[in-house]
């Protein structure tokens, strides 16, 4: 026998819906209305539907629903049914009634007792569960203001595992407190913290002034591909201790993980999502593998890199210690945020706590999927935005993180963005932000503005990954087509507009203006997403050979850095790592994605070359130029033969050693001549930085393939 399904729903604020599946015969029911089990009155049925297709009932309600009550109809034929009445939190007005400010939600900890606070306002009920002498103990918590829930519990809650039990609709869940800050492995519940065992010094005062993004060079990573290669010494592989490893070399004997990209002499390392996501077994972190686009907790470090994952606070204390250790040479944390989705929203704490409430919807009612993950997160609505700020400003006082990457920073609202520049800011004004700004549908279906390019114009210090340099350096690529080549990989087509980009992507030359002025462009050819410059190389130039490949990744990567905006490198983009044409690893594990020491050695003069373009950014300062009129004084262009580039720098502008200042790119395969009239020493050449050679040159002969810089002092 088939089992009867019967869903009981508000549609209206003053209409029921009865949906019964099997079709049934119910023509003559009444429905009685009881409130936290007491009648209080008949209803009347306005419509019954009954088809082939489809059986229901809508009931008119003419009873006001206050929140925080349990309400259930009931008919002899069907029984006592549930009342879904998580249509009013999409009401224009929730927010107004129920939206709450405060600072205590989570757990408060103290010695003598610890306080809890959950905002549930749909919930008719909410018990907490915790866990004393390895048996589970619930108190009742009360309603509050706002729909907040609060409990007490005396005595000394230090590390011990709690839930929220919450009844939403007659149906008990539980679930793990949103707000919570250390967890047990795969977010099996909560935890006390208290916040004296991780009082960790953030070694600020070594970090160097840092007055303008265009200061910035970027290096992305993850932790565990950082660290993974079995062809280096580094202990605790795959975790935040590993990462924080020094003295730790190659098979070759190179600086490996943290001595490698200290090496480097970056500004800034961006990791790939640090805090808690679903899909890695932290349990048994080596049965999988994922990027960590699949958020699960947003205030809770990953598990799977701690080095003690069975202890709730190894992955915070393992987490700033890393921190600090960067700080202490100098090196900034850029943390990669996912604030657009969560990994499957039916399941996800936000809708089992508030259904309804925290994600998105089309016009027509359907859950927005424009992030492509099955859910977009409401950023507009007041308890999803403040979520949002809460998270980023307790990762900034806690973790000493100094910068973020918003993931699809384009499906969040724009006064959400703005709201945690100016938050952040007020507590780190070196801060750096910026993120995918890319237009994900119609905008204008939407009720508020979009942290999108549309509105770059409105977003001063947010920066953006510039994906017109992406495709006009080295060329568009698809899942589909690897092909197309950038001005970088000789397209003819393209001079003009890689001088836009060259110049930051902020001047109405050749192309439409597109950001305020360029520490808005985030400088790139490769990221994590898509593949490796090198393995495009291979597809789109399959007539050029290995060395030929790896002179113009040469070429690619000093050309980045030398572009105003700010230069942003993808862990082994320098030494031209392979993901065997693979356009998306999110989860194909360590060998397609981490960072191979074995190749490192075997061509560790390209991260010799990109330590010295590094080297000669961070010591000219016009090379960080960000001040419109000053750039378009400095900077002029000249096409030469074979589709090469001049770029001279007039640097009157500036108190500078040099009288002259040229850069010469040649992405043909031809050697070209140019002559000048005097001598110029070279600075930088396919070699590196080789100013110590005192090697002057008056008949200039550019290699192909070549980037060339030329000085008269």
């Amino acid at each position: 026998m088939m089992k009867r399904i019967v869903k009981a729903r508000l549609i209206t604020p003053t209409q029921l819906k009865v949906d019964v599946f099997p079709l049934s015969d119910l023509e003559h029911v009444v429905f009685d209305l009881f409130v936290n089990g007491e009648k209080v009155l008949t209803l009347a049925n306005k419509q019954h539907i009954k088809n082939i297709h489809e059986h229901y009932f809508i009931i008119d309600l003419h009873y006001e629903v206050v929140l925080g009550n349990d309400y259930k109809l009931y008919c002899q034929e069907l029984g006592f049914l549930n009342i879904d009445i998580s249509f009013l939190a999409q009401a224009d007005d929730f927010d107004d009634k129920y939206a709450y400010d405060g600072d205590d939600l989570g757990a408060s900890y103290s010695p003598i007792a610890t306080s809890f606070a959950v905002w549930a306002p749909l919930a008719s009920k909410v018990r907490l569960k915790y866990s004393h002498n390895r048996k589970w103990c619930y108190v009742d918590m009360e309603r509050t203001e706002r729909g907040i829930y609060r409990a007490a519990v005396k005595g000394n809650l230090d590390g011990t595992p709690y839930l929220y039990e919450i009844t939403n609709g007659g149906e008990a869940v539980e679930v793990s407190d949103p707000y919570a800050k250390l967890s047990l492995q795969n977010n099996r519940a909560s935890v006390v913290n208290n916040p004296k065992k991780y009082q960790i010094a953030m070694n600020d005062e070594y970090l160097a002034p840092f007055n303008k993004y265009t200061e910035a060079i970027v290096y992305e990573a993850h932790v565990r591909d950082m660290t993974i290669d079995e062809n280096s010494n580094i202990v605790h592989k795959g975790t935040f201790k590993g990462l924080a490893e020094k003295n730790r070399t190659t098979s070759g004997g190179h600086p490996a993980g943290f001595d490698y990209i200290k090496m480097l002499g970056i500004t800034h390392l961006q990791l790939l999502p640090i805090f808690d996501y679903a899909t890695v077994d932290e349990e048994n972190p080596d049965t999988t593998y994922n990027w960590g686009y699949d958020p699960a907790q947003y205030f809770v470090p990953e598990g799977s890199y701690a080095s003690k994952p069975s202890d709730p606070y190894s992955r915070i204390i393992d987490l700033k210690k890393m921190v600090a250790a960067y700080h202490k040479e100098g090196i900034r944390i850029v943390m990669d945020t996912v604030f657009n989705h969560v990994y499957h929203h039916q399941t996800s704490v936000f809708e089992r706590v508030v259904p309804n409430y925290f994600f998105r919807r089309e016009k027509n009612g359907e859950i927005a999927q424009r992030s492509f993950c099955g859910n977009d997160v409401a950023s507009e609505r007041a308890m999803a935005r403040k979520l949002i700020v809460d998270a980023c400003v307790y990762y900034v006082k806690e973790f000493g993180v100094d910068g973020f990457r918003f993931d699809i920073m384009g499906l969040i609202d724009l006064e959400t963005m703005q709201i945690v520049r100016d938050r952040v800011k007020a507590i780190k004004p070196d801060f750096i932000i910026y993120g995918e700004g890319w237009q994900m549908g119609d905008e204008s279906t939407q009720d508020f503005l979009m942290a999108s390019f549309t509105n770059a114009m409105d977003m001063k210090d947010i920066g953006f990954f510039n994906d017109w340099y992406r495709d006009i350096a080295r060329g568009k690529t698809s899942d589909h087509d690897q092909t197309p080549r950038g001005y970088l990989l000789n397209s003819d087509g393209h001079r003009d507009g890689f001088k836009y980009c060259y110049l930051g992507s902020s001047f109405e030359k050749y192309i439409s203006r597109r950001f305020i002025d360029p520490q808005q462009s985030i400088n790139y050819v490769e990221c994590h997403d898509n593949g490796t410059i090198f393995d495009k190389l291979e597809v789109a130039m399959p007539e050029e050979g290995i060395e030929a490949r790896l002179d113009r990744l040469k070429m690619i990567n000093a050309a980045v850095v030398a572009s105003f905006g700010i230069p942003f490198i993808h862990m082994g983009q320098e030494i031209g790592l392979s993901k065997k044409n693979w356009q998306n690893t999110y989860k194909a594990g360590d060998d397609l994605n981490k960072m191979n020491y074995a190749v490192l050695d075997e061509r560790f003069h390209l991260a010799l070359h990109l330590r010295d373009a590094i080297k000669l950014r961070r010591k000219l300062s016009f090379l960080q130029e960000s001040d419109l009129a000053k750039i378009e004084q400095t900077v002029t262009f000249e096409d030469l033969d074979h589709n090469a580039l001049k770029v001279s720098y007039d640097l009157g502008a500036y108190e500078s050693e040099f009288k002259d200042f040229l850069v010469f790119i040649n992405p043909s395969a031809e050697t070209i001549y140019y002559d000048l009239d005097e001598y110029y020493q070279i600075l930088f050449a396919s070699g590196g930085n080789v100013l110590a050679s005192n090697t002057f040159v008056k008949h200039v002969m550019l290699r192909g393939r070549s980037f060339l810089i030329l000085i008269l002092k």
